[in-house]
């Protein structure tokens, strides 16, 4: 796809949802469902192709857009912008490579969410931490208000 609306990502969520043990899967469905009631503009770049994830997320702090960044997607923010806060959670081993990265790491737990005020990104653990579905959508539901409190 180069370009689908809210319904067909919610489709797309829910036949790629075999939510079997141990499975990872791209299209979330809370995430998705969040992303379509909150009518939130949503780019996917190719996760294997480092130079678009790069790309993507300065062309969207050029902007002056806010990102989201969820789970592990902190620690790509931070090795590209550096200078940032974010939170992966409570991993020590993953906080300290972050820091290495020259950004600043902060302890969260589940509902909580990191807001680097310079670059407009805010940040929180879901998956990073022990995890239940209700503590992803909190996660996730944190980072959309507080990227709507934002716009």
């Amino acid at each position: 796809y180069d370009e689908m609306d809210y319904d067909e990502l919610l489709s797309l969520a829910i036949s790629s949802d075999t939510r079997e043990a141990g499975m990872h899967f791209v299209f979330d469905l809370v995430a998705c469902t969040i992303i379509k009631r909150s009518k939130i503009e949503t780019h996917f770049v190719n996760g294997r192709d480092l130079k678009e994830v790069e790309k993507a997320i300065k062309d969207t702090v050029s902007a002056k857009k806010p990102i989201g960044a969820l789970c592990i997607a902190p620690a790509m923010v931070a090795k590209v912008l550096k200078d940032i806060e974010v939170t992966i959670g409570t991993d020590k081993e993953t906080a300290k490579a972050i820091e290495a990265m020259g950004a600043k790491h902060i302890e969260m737990l589940h509902g909580n969410v990191v807001v680097d005020k310079h670059y407009k990104v805010v940040t929180t653990p879901c998956y990073m931490l022990d995890a239940t579905i209700m503590d992803i959508y909190e996660d996730a539901n944190a980072v959309v208000e507080t990227i709507f409190s934002m716009i």
